[in-house]
């Protein structure tokens, strides 16, 4: 059997020592809430103090066995007790012992310290696909609602269903985020755009878009 690893090794300053022992003890309280869920914390934490950096607290993984969230959580977590302000970030990479296909990768992610929020995060997988498939266009139809007389069973995300030329377009990444909305026996789905011509020419409708199903909606 292979093994999967996710490895990462990096650095927080929490502004002072005291803070720094208080980070390694909120880490330890952080293990046991784990365990009385059944989990593990999925990093390690040492008081790591430099010259200039004497708050320092060092976070890595486990042998291997890291888990990217449970960093976030516990560096926010230090970030709210201690007050810590400005941008904080880190990155990861995923190994396995043997050649995987997809087994291979990484991330990284920055916070606001300040506000708890993620400023922005990258996967390394998501973002090959993302180049592979960039130019690709889609919109949203739905031959039920087409068929009922909602414009022209094509999704806007201001309006609704509408005819083809107010239609929302898509990109790749924005389709794999977009949950389709509901519709007639749900049978809305994406159709793809050829290319960057004009749409009304070009749309590729599902094979049994031209079949009446509104007799077999419930």
């Amino acid at each position: 059997m292979p093994d999967y690893l996710t490895r990462f090794s990096c650095r927080l300053d929490t502004g002072s020592t005291d803070n720094a022992a208080r980070a390694v003890r909120l880490f330890a309280a952080y293990e046991r809430l784990m365990a009385r869920h059944d989990d593990i914390a999925c990093f390690e934490v040492e008081a790591d103090p430099m010259e200039d950096s004497p708050g320092g607290i060092w976070i890595h993984d486990g042998d291997g066995a890291g888990d990217p969230d449970h960093v976030i959580n516990y560096v926010l977590a230090c970030a709210k007790r201690f007050k810590l302000r400005g941008r904080w970030g880190f990155s990861w990479g995923y190994d396995c012992s043997r050649p995987i296909l997809d087994a291979f990768g990484g991330g990284a992610c920055v916070l606001d310290l300040g506000t708890g929020e993620i400023i922005g995060d990258l996967h390394c997988g998501d973002w090959i696909d993302e180049m592979i498939q960039a130019g690709r266009r889609f919109m949203i139809y739905s031959s039920n609602e087409d068929q009922m007389g909602q414009g022209g069973g094509y999704w806007s995300n201001d309006d609704g269903w509408v005819d083809l030329d107010k239609a929302t377009i898509f990109n790749w990444a924005e389709r794999k985020r977009f949950e389709l909305p509901a519709s007639l026996g749900n049978d809305a789905d994406w159709v793809e755009i050829d290319s960057n011509g004009p749409p009304s020419a070009e749309i590729h409708l599902p094979a049994d878009a031209a079949r009446a199903q509104i007799g077999s909606v419930p």
